[in-house]
């Protein structure tokens, strides 16, 4: 899938007020922070590993959102970016080494929050990859589950609201 076909449809469920450096900033934040938070859930023993992994596989798809959309604000072109269907990248077992790369992509999307480039966003996406085919799915399996989230709650008319399950 290309990018910018992602980005095209995610637009779709972008509510115009949304669109804008005031909600895309602090939502790409508050996004990437919630990917972390599925991992410390695991370790306090809230939830088992393999449901942090499927958590954190709908978070990755909601940092892409809101990456994608802060590269259409920004307008970055996006022609040349694909998001691969293939595992390019080892999976991993071990807390602290997902909790490590879900830390990169705080640590960098605070970068890309301020002055977003073209190689920031590709840098960004390349370790949501890697997070993503660490815990057994493709950055192309994660834009899909995103999508099909994005248009039923879109379909129910839930876009505004509070919490994961609408």
């Amino acid at each position: 899938m290309k990018f910018i076909d992602y980005q095209s449809a995610a637009a779709a469920t972008c509510l115009p007020l949304c669109f804008s450096g005031a909600y895309l900033r602090p939502g790409l934040l508050n996004e990437a922070g919630e990917i972390c938070g599925q991992f410390k859930r695991l370790v306090r023993g809230d939830i088992q590993f393999d449901t942090a992994k499927h958590l954190a596989a709908k978070e990755i798809g909601d940092v892409l959102w809101y990456v994608a959309m802060w590269g259409a604000f920004k307008g970055i072109d996006t022609e040349d970016i694909s998001l691969r269907a293939e595992l390019y990248h080892p999976r991993i077992d071990s807390v602290s080494e997902l909790e490590e790369l879900a830390a990169d992509i705080v640590a960098d999307v605070c970068i890309f929050r301020m002055a977003p480039t073209h190689s920031q966003l590709t840098g960004l996406l390349l370790k949501l990859e890697k997070l993503a085919n660490a815990i057994g799915f493709s950055l192309h399996e994660v834009a899909v589950l995103n999508q099909k989230k994005l248009k039923d709650r879109k379909h129910r008319n839930v876009i505004q609201g509070m919490g994961d399950v609408r």
